[in-house]
């Protein structure tokens, strides 16, 4: 059964630039993002990956399907290091800048 992984960031006014656009980011953080980047585009149990952005530019949702939620949980694995310093990073930019991210799943 595929897996579906959704993850919608809000900023607040369009001054605010997103985390991966940010001049704040650290040659390191910058990348472990490319490293991920990379190994999602490349991972051959992603089905498919969408990214829908509001009217108004300020909402960014990207949906990624899975083959299943073990492959997910391997891609997560395989990527630990990479994806807990963007994630430490990201979560200080946001926080100061008032960006709200949310992600949701869906299947099993």
């Amino acid at each position: 059964m595929t897996f579906t992984v959704t993850k919608t960031t809000t900023r607040p006014a369009s001054g605010v630039t997103s985390f991966k656009d940010s001049t704040s980011l650290t040659p390191d953080v910058a990348a472990s993002m490319a490293n991920v980047s990379h190994a999602v585009r490349t991972n051959p149990a992603v089905q498919s990956r969408s990214v829908v952005i509001s009217p108004d530019g300020l909402t960014k949702s990207t949906t990624t399907v899975w083959n299943s939620q073990a492959d997910y949980a391997s891609f997560q694995a395989a990527n630990s290091a990479d994806l807990a310093k963007i994630a430490g990073a990201a979560s200080v930019y946001n926080k100061a800048n008032g960006i709200a991210v949310s992600t949701t799943t869906a299947g099993a």
